[in-house]
């Protein structure tokens, strides 16, 4: 039964909210009970869900993430195999645009792709995404030209547009704010276990014996097991839990409803309010983590495409520098999950996000300033640290313009701007580091320290900004429940009861 207005009744010590009406000036709302047979038994039924959710969903977004990242830096360790020589004529120049016209592919679809997706059925738009990536990825291995390798690149680049938006979008359906960052670590964190796992099968194909090159079987074997793999996909994962047939009952769905509902209002299925794409255009928030993005992902762009090459240039061999890239991919994963679980425990993302670029600032000063073949063990902490600093912001800033777009359609079109973004930072940073420049490349290490200290301090003010606007919230409106819906149907971040995660 509905209490009047003004006399909202706060969840008791089990966590079950009361059925109130919409309060006009704080914008919260807490619908119907929880929709369990027991009251003291919904933490359980919600946990078993959970559970089942990451145990359904999890894994798929991982080998995804996983086989998307083998098939984009996999032209670092081809490099070492012979492509340049075999392909190109040579043309190292023509190598850097290869490595660039992956991300034209990608910053031009991204949007109209990501806002397409929404109004489909996540499983079906994904399997369209996933068997077109791996399908480019393969033909890959057929290049005999520059045309050949960029047609190839552009359409990896043009399909794997339409999946990274889309499945941290899809995973906001599935969790909570508090839940969010560790799951999408655990499926962007691939990218670091992808640089060590590309490594080690670069290393391994660099052994066998082949009448082709070996870059033209790297590209083979990492590229059909993606075109398998989207049959999965298209079978296996659940879509929105307002339509998906993932659950036991007609219980789990309301539960996993009520949960997508937390802290913010669903948009429902097969929806796009325009307002709200608009909205993220005009927020200078969104863009303060655009500059975010932009120096991690300049670093990271480095790190995907010429980690084999630096360390080739501290005087390793060419087949050596590809599983050495194991080292500090590793490293870098362990960090991701650490910050991760940590920042979902203490709820917030910005101080993780200020500490790992911080180090990153560290690792690439100490490659600027010391030359390879000077003092390669400086240099090569240097490596590590930069890794480690820049693989923990990834998931991280992903989540954090996610958790505060506050409305399904500006959390789209945000993911998509940010992503945009970084990669206009990757292609600079891709043509930054040619050949003859090594093995200092100091031009490379001065651009991607200068980004990486301007997203030092964009993180820094966004961070204090969060906590401010907050507060100013809290004492006029008061505190919400972190378990009520919030109506951000038409104010989306700026409704008076939604709170950022700072």
């Amino acid at each position: 039964m509905a209490l009047p207005q003004g006399e909202n009744k706060p969840a008791g010590a089990t966590g079950v909210i009361e059925d109130v009406e919409l309060s006009g000036a704080q914008g919260s709302v807490s619908d119907e009970k929880w929709p369990c047979s027991s009251q003291e038994h919904r933490p359980e039924v919600e946990k078993k869900l959970v559970r089942r959710q990451d145990w359904i969903i999890m894994p798929q977004f991982a080998v995804l993430y996983l086989l998307a990242y083998l098939d984009r830096i996999n032209l670092g360790n081809a490099k070492l195999q012979g492509v340049v020589e075999e392909a190109l004529n040579g043309n190292d120049s023509n190598f850097s645009w290869a490595a660039s016209i992956f991300y034209f592919g990608y910053i031009i679809f991204a949007i109209p792709l990501t806002l397409w997706g929404k109004r489909f059925y996540p499983s079906r738009f994904i399997f369209v995404s996933v068997i077109g990536w791996g399908i480019a990825a393969t033909a890959g291995a057929g290049a005999f030209n520059f045309a050949g390798l960029a047609t190839s690149r552009f359409f990896i680049g043009l399909f794997e547009a339409a999946f990274a938006p889309t499945a941290v979008f899809h995973l906001t359906l599935w969790y909570t704010r508090s839940e969010l960052a560790f799951r999408t670590c655990l499926f962007v964190g691939m990218s670091a276990f992808s640089g060590a796992f590309g490594g080690l099968v670069a290393y391994g194909i660099s052994l066998i014996h082949t009448t082709i090159g070996h870059w033209r079987v790297l590209f083979l074997v990492e590229g059909l097991p993606t075109i398998a793999f989207a049959f999965v996909v298209l079978f296996f994962l659940p879509d929105r839990p307002e339509t998906s047939k993932f659950f036991r009952n007609e219980e789990e769905r309301q539960i996993a409803i009520r949960r997508m509902n937390q802290g913010q209002q669903s948009e429902g299925h097969n929806s796009l309010v325009m307002k709200h794409v608009i909205a993220s255009l005009k927020d200078w928030k969104v863009y303060g983590v655009c500059i975010v993005k932009m120096g991690h992902d300049a670093s990271l762009a480095t790190i995907s495409i010429f980690l084999p090459t630096i360390l080739h240039s501290l005087g390793y061999s060419k087949t050596a520098a590809q599983y050495m890239t194991i080292g500090p991919y590793m490293a870098g994963w362990v960090v991701m999950v650490s910050f991760s679980l940590l920042s979902d425990r203490l709820r917030t993302r910005g101080p993780f996000i200020i500490g790992g670029t911080a180090l990153a600032i560290i690792g690439v000063s100490l490659m600027y300033t010391f030359p390879a073949k000077e003092n390669p063990k400086a240099a090569l902490g240097g490596v590590f640290l930069l890794v480690i600093g820049i693989f923990p912001c990834i998931p991280l800033e992903v989540q954090w313009v996610s958790d505060n777009a506050g409305a399904e359609s500006k959390k789209a079109m945000a993911l998509c701007m940010i992503v945009i973004a970084g990669h206009c930072l990757s292609i600079l940073a891709s043509k930054s580091f040619p050949e003859h420049e090594g093995p200092r490349y100091i031009r490379g290490y001065a651009i991607v320290l200068s980004f990486l200290c301007l997203s030092f301090v964009t993180s820094v003010i966004l961070y204090t900004r969060h906590r401010i606007i907050n507060a100013q919230r809290n004492k006029k409106y008061g505190k919400p429940n972190p378990l009520d819906k919030v109506d951000t149907s038409i104010l989306a971040d700026k409704a008076p009861m939604f709170r950022y995660i700072p």
